[in-house]
């Protein structure tokens, strides 16, 4: 008997048809649902009772780092061994059970898994006395490697970096975020010549849906399967550790320019001049910094603010842009380098700015007129806060903002090529700016921090967003990818409606592609859009997927990605779901079919 299967479960409170979805009203959507929660406690014992006394088994609900995203009825389990893993993935199994890993949450679409299965906590996974465990390894060709666990953060690796003189040469600026989390969905940082983080693990080991520990690496597989494996969205098993290519340590030169829209986007040559200068180069768009605002003595109603703000006189190219470049120096004063007692008091002051951000969060997103200021307030506070040109080691200048995390935020991403003319980007910018202008005219905004751009070179990985820009014919891309997202404060208003058509705007570029674990469900036609463009490359995936015979039953998947991976979906009779995990409280209309799910 599946204890997972609501059809199941109807037959057990002898229901003896079957209604098909969309036949159900609403009374017996609500019963299916009770009788489902109602047999959880039983399930969990079952699978408590097959893998002993550890692992412990609950029931609860998992909310996202962001706070968009809410899975309830879900089976939690946190193992910490190994072991631990294998046992639990093999009662998943016995018992029928879908299960997918979180560790911090940080991904904004539902990657996560459907209610009435299992959500496994990885940020325990092999850290004796709350330890990462990492090892250096070096090649017999000379060339050096970590190897990380899947619970190992950038904060961890950046510790060991500095002590062992060695960085990666590129990776998020989040120091908080865990590497099963970043190389599953393909995951980025910046650098000009640099790809996704996926794109330097040169071997993984997962555990399978049979329990099984199974090594994928360069040594031993094929190209094609180890383009699948280093960014599979969690669909060939559980991560348990990786290897990744580092370099000797790089001192790098750090600095800041901060300048208007008008110079970069709209002078000509100017955005490839700055891009092509650089070892990496990050580019902030602060909308209504460059605005007049006075203070206003007199109330009006559709400013009901006490700071005057004409949208009529303002324009996108007036804003000021804040540059983050890094270069490589081919020599450095060993002198000049900061040292550590450097960074602690950085860390203080990066710490008050995230915390200024956070405390503005609720009356930023209540009195969105507010936003003007806000934002040139703090495009002020960086002119000043970076000023000063820094060397530095390469590891320390990828994470120049330690507490990001600390100020939740909205965030859509989308990847494109780079043209060599670089009218694709400058289009894809073009309509954000003429966006924002057209919600300030009706005094909305929806964008309340930043657009931020990336560049990058490409990736390798058929599910990466960064096969944009593959040079190969048959994605036609430049070797160059440009990663645009834009960001605002949690419980913004407008944001969805505000994305969306931005979003209807950027797929009309070429090859654009989603960022898996940014925020897209709700654009208009996203689904057909995804297989549209990534279809071919799906496709390849899932060749190498079957190939590998690492989850035969899609014990891994969760019904969104099911919508994408059908070849890869569930065998037998499905059964109904009439909740789904909700985005900002609205429920997942997508989920309407199955969450429980016989494999």
């Amino acid at each position: 008997m599946c204890f997972s299967c609501l059809d199941c479960l109807n037959r057990r409170a002898n229901v003896k048809t079957r209604v098909a979805p969309k036949q159900l009203n609403n009374l017996q959507r609500f019963e299916n649902q009770k009788l489902a929660m109602s047999n959880l406690p039983e399930l969990r014992d079952k699978l408590q009772a097959e893998v002993g006394a550890t692992p412990v088994f609950t029931i609860g609900t998992f909310t996202n780092w962001c706070g968009n995203i809410q899975c309830v009825n879900l089976i939690l389990v946190s193992p910490t061994t190994l072991d631990e893993i294998q046992r639990t993935v093999r009662a998943a199994k016995k018992y029928q059970v879908r299960l997918r890993c979180a560790g911090e949450g940080h991904s904004w679409s539902d990657l996560f898994p459907d209610q009435c299965n299992i959500l496994m906590y990885s940020k325990n996974f092999n850290r004796p006395n709350g330890k990462a465990q990492i090892q250096l390894i070096k090649k017999a060709d000379g060339t050096k490697e970590v190897c990380v666990n899947s619970s190992c953060t950038t904060e961890d690796l950046l510790d060991f970096e500095i002590k062992n003189k060695v960085n990666m040469v590129t990776n998020v600026i989040l120091t908080d975020a865990m590497f099963g989390g970043l190389v599953a969905p393909g995951c980025h940082g910046v650098g000009l010549n640099c790809g996704t983080i996926s794109d330097y693990v040169t071997q993984m080991r997962m555990v399978d849906s049979n329990g099984l520990l199974r090594t994928y690496s360069n040594d031993t597989d094929s190209s094609d399967m180890m383009k699948a494996a280093i960014c599979n969205i969690g669909m060939f098993g559980i991560i348990w550790d990786m290897n990744i290519k580092v370099e000797d340590e790089m001192i790098a030169e750090s600095s800041s320019v901060f300048t208007s829209v008008n110079d970069v986007f709209f002078t000509a040559g100017k955005l490839k001049e700055i891009v092509n200068s650089n070892y990496s180069t990050e580019i902030f768009w602060w909308p209504f910094s460059g605005a007049q605002i006075l203070l206003d003595k007199t109330a009006q109603p559709e400013k009901p603010d006490m700071f005057q703000f004409d949208p009529t006189k303002w324009e996108p190219k007036q804003d000021g842009v804040w540059i983050k470049q890094v270069r490589i120096p081919e020599h450095v004063d060993p002198d000049k380098i900061k040292r550590k007692s450097y960074y602690k008091f950085l860390d203080v002051e990066r710490w008050f700015q995230e915390i200024f951000g956070e405390i503005l969060e609720d009356p930023l997103t209540k009195y969105p007129s507010l936003t003007p200021l806000f934002d040139k307030t703090c495009y002020e506070w960086l002119k000043v806060s970076n000023s000063e040109v820094s060397y530095q080691q390469l590891a320390y200048a990828i994470h120049y903002l330690p507490y990001v995390s600390m100020a939740k935020m909205y965030d859509m991403e989308f990847c494109f090529t780079a043209k060599p003319d670089f009218s694709n980007i400058l289009q894809a910018a073009q309509s954000c700016f003429n966006l924002v202008k057209k919600y300030a005219l009706k005094y909305q905004y929806p964008l309340n921090t930043v657009m931020e751009m990336r560049w990058l070179k490409y990736s390798d990985a058929y599910l990466s967003p960064a096969m944009a820009g593959n040079p190969n014919p048959s994605e036609g891309g430049s070797g160059h990818t440009v990663y645009i997202e834009v960001l605002s404060m949690n419980h913004t208003p407008n944001w969805q409606q505000f994305c969306n058509e931005l979003a209807q705007e950027w797929m009309t570029i070429p090859g654009a592609r989603i960022h898996w674990a940014k925020q897209w469900e709700f654009i208009d036609g996203v689904q057909d859009y995804i297989k549209q463009v990534n279809g071919p490359n799906i496709k390849k995936f899932m060749t190498q997927l079957i190939k590998a015979n690492a989850d035969p039953t899609g014990m891994f998947l969760n019904k969104k990605l099911e919508n994408f991976f059908p070849r890869h979906s569930v065998k037998g009779t499905q059964a109904i779901n009439t909740q789904g995990n909700t985005h900002d409280g609205k429920k997942d209309v997508d989920r309407a079919s199955c969450t429980c799910n016989v494999l």
